[in-house]
C-alpha cells in the first residue's frame, strides 16, 4: 500500500525485493551517526591518558565490546572465542550492563581469566570516545541486531570491526580483510581465530582502521537526509501518476 517505503541498510532492500515490493520504490536512507561529533571528540582525547582513565595497562591488545551483556547480543560467545583465542598480553572489555554480567563474570573468573576481562558497566555516551581511542578491536557477535550503530561509532574513532554475519551493518560497512571482518553467528572458533590473527598484527590493525574511517565518510547524517528526499520524491512522484490517471479516466468518460 505504500507509495514508498525507506530501509536503513541494502540488507533492508534485498528483504522488500524477496517480499516482491517494487525495486524503485524502496529507499535506502543508511543508519548513522552524528559523524562530526564523533571525530571531533575523538580527537580531542589522548589515547594514553584514556587508557590511564580506565585502568587499562599501556601495552595491551584492548578487544571492545559495546552494547547491552543480553542473551541475544552473544557476549557470552565472545568470551568463550577471547579464551580459546589466549592471545598474550590482550584484555577483553565490555562496557554495557544487563541481566548477563553476572554469569559473564562468574565465566571468566572460572577460566582464570577475571584479571583480563573487563566490565565497565553502563557508560555515557560521552566517555565512549575515549574508550574507542582505548581500544584496538571491535566486536559486535549479535544473533541479531538490525543494524548495529556502535559500528559506526568504532570506524569513526578508526577501528577495525568485526562483526557476525547477523548484524545488519554488515551489509554495507563492513568489507571482509579490508577494514573488518564478517564471521558466522555463534562460531565462536571462527571469531577466535580472527582475534589470532589480527590482534598481534598492528600493522594490519592500522590499515584496516584507516579503512574503516574512509568507509563511514559516505554513510553519515548527509546522506540520510538524501534518502528521505528520495523517499519523499518517490512518494509524491507515484502519488502524482495515481492522480494524472484518475483525473484522463475521468476525462475519458466526460468525453
Amino acid at each position: 500500500m505504500a507509495q514508498a517505503v525507506v530501509v536503513s541498510s541494502s540488507g533492508g532492500l534485498q528483504y522488500l525485493g524477496q517480499l516482491g515490493y517494487p525495486a524503485g520504490r524502496a529507499v535506502l536512507a543508511p543508519t548513522s551517526v552524528d559523524n562530526d561529533w564523533w571525530r571531533r571528540q575523538f580527537a580531542s582525547v589522548d589515547r594514553e591518558t584514556s587508557r590511564a582513565r580506565f585502568g587499562f595497562p599501556a601495552d595491551a591488545l584492548i578487544v571492545l565490546y559495546c552494547g547491552t551483556l543480553q542473551p541475544w547480543k552473544a557476549p557470552k560467545d565472545l568470551l568463550e572465542s577471547f579464551a580459546r583465542a589466549n592471545v598474550p598480553n590482550s584484555f577483553l572489555v565490555f562496557a554495557g550492563d544487563g541481566p548477563q554480567r553476572p554469569e559473564l563474570e562468574g565465566r571468566a573468573a572460572a577460566q582464570g581469566l577475571q584479571d583480563r576481562v573487563r566490565f565497565l558497566g553502563f557508560l555515557n555516551q560521552s566517555q565512549l570516545p575515549a574508550l574507542y581511542k582505548s581500544a584496538d578491536l571491535f566486536v559486535l557477535p549479535s544473533l541479531f541486531d538490525a543494524f548495529g550503530l556502535v559500528v559506526n561509532e568504532a570506524m569513526l574513532c578508526g577501528l577495525p570491526v568485526v562483526v557476525s554475519d547477523r548484524v545488519g551493518a554488515r551489509y554495507d560497512l563492513v568489507r571482509q580483510n579490508e577494514n573488518g571482518y564478517i564471521f558466522p553467528v555463534g562460531d565462536v572458533d571462527a571469531l577466535a581465530a580472527i582475534l589470532r590473527d589480527i590482534l598481534p598484527n598492528v600493522e594490519k590493525r592500522r590499515s584496516m582502521g584507516e579503512e574503516a574511517r574512509r568507509r563511514i565518510e559516505t554513510w553519515s547524517p548527509r546522506e540520510y537526509v538524501n534518502g528521505m528526499v528520495r523517499a519523499v520524491d518517490v512518494a509524491i512522484g507515484d502519488r502524482r501518476q495515481a492522480t494524472s490517471a484518475g483525473c484522463s479516466k475521468m476525462n475519458r468518460r466526460g468525453n
